[in-house]
């Protein structure tokens, strides 16, 4: 599975990697540092692209609301993203 999120993200997309690493998931985590400047949707783009590129099952991606994550994902070709709360 890859993640990743924005600034706003960060603690939730951590608990989301911890919790499933402790269930022996593989985690590619596309969002190593985030900064109050970073660009959301190249953070998208990163986990479409190991979706694509068959790297991993499926992403994850966090943001505040999800909806800017969500449109960036559904600009890649293949790619189907929805908000989840």
């Amino acid at each position: 599975m890859a993640i990743a999120s924005d600034h706003r993200g960060v603690e939730y997309k951590n608990n989301i990697i911890e919790f499933l690493k402790g269930k022996g998931l593989e985690i590619v985590d596309c969002s190593t540092t985030n900064t109050p400047t970073d660009d959301y949707p190249d953070f998208a783009f990163k986990v479409c692209n190991q979706v694509i590129n068959n790297n991993v099952d499926f992403g994850v991606l966090v943001c505040r609301t999800g909806i800017g994550m969500s449109i960036a994902a559904n600009k890649v070709k293949g790619i189907r993203a929805v908000v989840c709360s």
